[in-house]
């Protein structure tokens, strides 16, 4: 059943061509480096439903590109073509989709919770069997086939948010293991048609940071992500009585609109051959510093947080944030992805902390001067 020329093996071989490489492991052996650094160098205090919650939008970020670079995609239905049954190509995407998830967020939260002072390997455990039995329920609500199908997955997530909030993780992590299984045992069929009618906002043509926000799920699922992984890393800030709010470096990592033009190469093949196209590349740069300045400012300024020096925060946050989508928009003007078979790979490039990191280094050098 699962030989080499097994049906099951030459799915499960077709996806991983598509998922798994370098960059893939590079940019979790990052995260899980930092992480091993902050667990054994700063003392925080774990909360565990906030922990919980922390995973759930982290593999929601992370699961949503599979949906929507992948199988929301030509690839798929390519991949469809071959004479594999759709049963194993669906369980296949399922299993690499945990994976993934397991690599991008679960072993880095892992290491986190274990190298820290208040953690322990049941919370461990508890937080990798809530990821990885979400992650195909979650691909079922981004990609699933039939609309009853994805309504279903979405009331399960909905049920774990408040299962976690009011119960605890251990029981939203038993569900989602049931959950999980049930989803890869059933192979619950997923849709590569990105042809349905979506509705196109009025707003989307003011702007090209507007319009990839309001027509792409998978960008405004990773904002929203962001803003929630930063307001919880100031919470926990806030918790260790530390004076600076840094949580607003999080929104920086908005990875699909720092590599905007290397997602669309007809659009930067026009930034890089029209005369004054440059001013193109300028406006969008201008637009994302100004999303980023509104983003920084929600994570600072959300519900239980006390903002220390508020008048110098707001001033590093737009000195961080100009920073931050100049160094996007100069990697993409003089260093864009172009071999690349997926979107994915350009969305997991370790280029994506770039941006993060010089708004990072920005805010070191400018607190002392704006204090």
């Amino acid at each position: 059943m699962w030989s080499p020329s097994s049906p099951r093996m030459l799915a499960v071989e077709a996806v991983a061509g598509e998922f798994l490489g370098w960059r893939l492991l590079l940019s979790g052996l990052v995260m899980t480096g930092v992480a091993l650094w902050v667990g054994m160098n700063v003392s925080v205090t774990i909360h565990e439903r906030g922990a919980a919650l922390g995973i759930i939008m982290a593999t929601s970020g992370a699961v949503s590109t599979v949906a929507w670079t992948w199988v929301r995609s030509g690839r798929w239905q390519n991949l469809m073509r071959f004479p594999l049954p759709m049963a194993d190509l669906t369980r296949a995407v399922q299993v690499l989709g945990m994976l993934l998830v397991l690599i991008e967020a679960l072993l880095p939260a892992t290491v986190f919770i274990v190298t820290s002072a208040a953690g322990s390997l049941i919370d461990a455990g508890i937080l990798l069997a809530l990821g990885l039995g979400l992650a195909p329920v979650l691909l079922i609500v981004w990609s699933g086939a039939a609309r009853r199908h994805r309504l279903s997955a979405a009331a399960v997530l909905a049920g774990l948010v408040i299962v976690v909030i009011y119960l605890g993780p251990g029981y939203a992590a038993a569900i989602a293991s049931v959950a999980g299984a049930i989803c890869v045992a059933a192979a619950i069929d997923l849709s590569g048609d990105s042809s349905r009618p979506t509705r196109v906002p009025r707003l989307a043509g003011s702007s090209l940071v507007v319009g990839e926000i309001l027509t792409s799920r998978m960008t405004a699922i990773n904002s929203l992500g962001m803003l929630g992984i930063g307001i919880a890393f100031n919470l926990m800030l806030q918790a260790q009585s530390v004076p600076f709010m840094l949580g607003f470096i999080v929104v920086f990592q908005n990875t699909p609109l720092n590599s905007y033009f290397s997602r669309h190469p007809s659009t930067l093949l026009v930034i890089t051959t029209a005369p004054r196209a440059w001013l193109t590349l300028l406006r969008f740069g201008s637009h994302l510093a100004v999303f980023y300045v509104l983003c920084a400012v929600l994570v600072t300024l959300a519900p239980m947080q006390a903002v220390p020096h508020p008048r110098a925060t707001l001033v590093v946050i737009v000195i961080a944030s100009i920073v931050a989508s100049a160094a996007a928009m100069i990697l993409e003007r003089y260093r864009p992805l172009t071999s690349w078979k997926s979107e994915r790979e350009v969305l997991r490039h370790p280029r994506k902390y770039v941006p993060s990191l010089a708004a990072f280094a920005v805010v070191l050098a400018a607190w002392p001067i704006v204090l």
